[in-house]
């Protein structure tokens, strides 16, 4: 199972459902995807069979594309199945601070290759394309908020009566419990409006402006790293 060919499968299905459009804002028509069912004659002249129309072909690719996409996801059910009682058991016995410091690590990551990576480098240097996750279906800053709505559900929320990440983090580092927060809503509301204003066109309407609205979100995201990544030195040394 490859993680990254299944995320390739969902901008394969997002482009045939919503991709094609000429203007990029509007939704792609339901008409293209219902079946033909009589040839017309254009296309009997040209040699052509019901199977082979545009709309048929497409009805069947969407069928496709659907059903592989399934198949990656029993794959990687299936994965998780095989191991996730050895990586319970892992956590289990792991030493406080490196586990601690394995949480860390997955939420600098997040930041760092599926937001500052993926994303906003891409975009500093010009990429208005490529660089928005949902870019055809116009659903990008909801990526965005979904992707930092996760790490706050780990930093604040727990299922017992025990302390949350947070206040953990907030006991380490003066930084952190002043400062994290506050640049973690200004990133969430600086992505959030950077990609609803440029995700309806693969070309901003303010090069200069969308440059500036980048950098800001970049400054806070590094930000949020540097505080979380001092938190994670005191612990296991430097990262």
């Amino acid at each position: 199972f490859d993680i990254n060919e299944a995320a390739v499968g969902f901008h394969a299905l997002e482009f045939l459902i919503w991709g094609e459009n000429r203007d990029r804002l509007s939704p792609r028509p339901f008409s293209d995807f219902q079946a033909i069912t009589v040839l017309p004659a254009d296309a009997e002249a040209r040699g052509l069979a019901l199977d082979e129309l545009s709309n048929n072909r497409r009805r069947v690719m969407l069928v496709l594309s659907t059903e592989i996409l399934n198949q990656d996801f029993e794959s990687f059910m299936a994965l998780w199945a095989a191991q996730s009682n050895d990586f319970r058991v892992r956590l289990e016995n792991a030493a406080s601070p490196y586990l601690l410091g394995d949480l860390l690590t997955a939420l600098t990551s997040v930041l760092i290759e599926d937001v500052l990576a993926r994303s906003l480098y891409p975009m500093l240097n010009g990429d208005f394309t490529d660089s928005f996750p949902s870019i055809f279906s116009h659903s990008s800053q909801n990526v965005a908020s979904a992707q930092l709505f996760g790490l706050e559900q780990l930093l604040l929320e727990t299922s017992t009566e025990s302390m949350t990440l947070d206040e953990i983090l907030s006991n380490l580092s003066g930084d952190y419990a002043e400062y994290f927060f506050q640049n973690f809503d200004a990133s969430k509301e600086c992505l959030v409006l950077l990609f609803s204003t440029q995700d309806a066109s693969p070309i901003p309407t303010s090069a200069a402006e969308a440059e500036f609205t980048v950098v800001e979100c970049i400054n806070q995201l590094t930000n949020m790293i540097d505080y979380v990544e001092q938190v994670q030195s005191r612990l296991i040394g430097p990262v």
